[in-house]
């Protein structure tokens, strides 16, 4: 099982806990926390993976959309191209979905025209 939240505020170090624990309890191994506010601060990666080691879950930090994408389409199963393509629309799809706010959805078509030099789905 796993877990998987994305923030586009700023994120402190207690709110991944609270999400890790929360995942924990939902009998997840592996757990994402996906942090995009402009305004985000690095958190101490190693002290929050020694946290969430101690309970048996494998905890992966991302602080902006285009690490998360190049992950994603690394281990993509699909061609990266076609890979892409696909994330892309799904992902401003979501977006779209749970109300983000428009500002959040805007970043992603701006970053998208920026990786394509188009314009977006």
């Amino acid at each position: 099982v796993k877990a998987i939240e994305v923030k586009d505020k700023p994120v402190s170090f207690n709110d991944v806990q609270i999400f890790g624990k929360k995942a924990i309890d939902m009998g997840a191994t592996d757990a994402t926390y996906v942090m995009v506010a402009t305004q985000q601060e690095r958190l101490d990666d190693t002290r929050l993976g020694s946290w969430a080691d101690g309970f048996g879950l494998s905890l992966t930090l991302f602080y902006d959309w285009n690490s998360l994408i190049h992950q994603s389409l690394y281990w993509a199963a699909t061609p990266k191209r076609e890979a892409a393509k696909f994330a892309a629309i799904r992902i401003r799809d979501r977006l779209v979905a749970v109300e983000a706010h428009p500002d959040s959805i805007q970043r992603w078509d701006a970053e998208l025209q920026t990786l394509r030099g188009a314009t977006t789905p």
